[in-house]
């Protein structure tokens, strides 16, 4: 439980992305503290697999894995493999054995080295049921499969990392709609004034230019014009207002 509170503590901190992707450090981070030796949390980033947080017990080894670990191609997964059952079925494996670790991801060098465990505990990330990555647990202690009480705690813990990320992801979007709603009615605002302007200045010569008689005959149509433009006027100041109070800058004067 007191794992649990620190993960999701730390992973719904924020909703920007940038630190979430940090968040996923921390909670690799946190699951080498009594689940397992390391952990790895891939997400998937258009046809990859993509390591976004890696943690070891030994810190010395984690740098390692921060530094060769290098993304998995979807294609390239073995179908029958642990990864794609578990990108398929969205439930957590288990591959045990000495070549547990080289089953799940092929590596060689300091990276094989980094990666020995003899059991390895894949479990998906998933939000709105879509499989938003995975986080593989590696273990060098054989002798037993986690506990259920372990398993639940993964399960858990990947339940709310895809629950944060998907959240950033969702944020970061409205961000970006906002943005370009924001840019649009600047665009339409300001090309709206230069034909406003026109109309105003037309309407007032109409006014002073024509002779005596033609004014009060046209007196009606000129008002027309000068309401509509003002209309107008009113509508792209409501325009400007509202973006400004939804961005947060809006001061009233008194």
């Amino acid at each position: 439980l007191e794992l649990l509170t620190a993960a999701t503590t730390e992973l719904y901190s924020s909703l920007r992305l940038e630190q979430e992707l940090e968040s996923l450090l921390h909670l690799a981070r946190l699951t080498t503290q009594g689940l397992a030796d390391y952990c790895v949390v891939y997400l998937v980033e258009g046809d990859e697999l993509r390591p976004t947080g890696a943690a070891h017990r030994d810190r010395g080894t984690e740098i390692v894995l921060q530094k060769q670990l290098s993304p998995l191609r979807l294609e390239g997964i073995d179908p029958a493999g642990a990864i794609a059952e578990v990108l398929r079925t969205r439930r957590p494996a288990l591959v045990a054995g000495a070549d547990a670790a080289a089953a799940v991801v092929p590596a060689t060098g300091a990276l094989a080295a980094a990666l020995a465990a003899q059991l390895v505990t894949i479990v998906p990330l998933v939000a709105r049921t879509t499989v938003l990555g995975i986080m593989t647990l590696g273990s060098m202690e054989a002798s037993r499969p986690p506990a259920p009480a372990d398993t639940a705690l993964m399960e858990e813990l990947a339940r709310h990392a895809a629950i944060a990320i998907d959240n950033a992801r969702l944020y970061e979007t409205a961000e970006e709609a906002v943005r370009a709603r924001d840019k649009l009615l600047a665009i339409v605002s300001h090309d709206l004034r230069s034909p406003l302007s026109a109309i105003t200045l037309s309407y007032a010569s109409l006014g002073r230019n024509r002779p005596q008689d033609d004014r009060r005959a046209g007196r009606k149509q000129v008002e027309i014009i000068r309401r509509s433009a003002e209309r107008m006027s009113r509508l792209i100041e409501d325009l400007v207002t509202a973006t400004t109070i939804e961005a947060g800058r809006f001061t009233a004067e008194p």
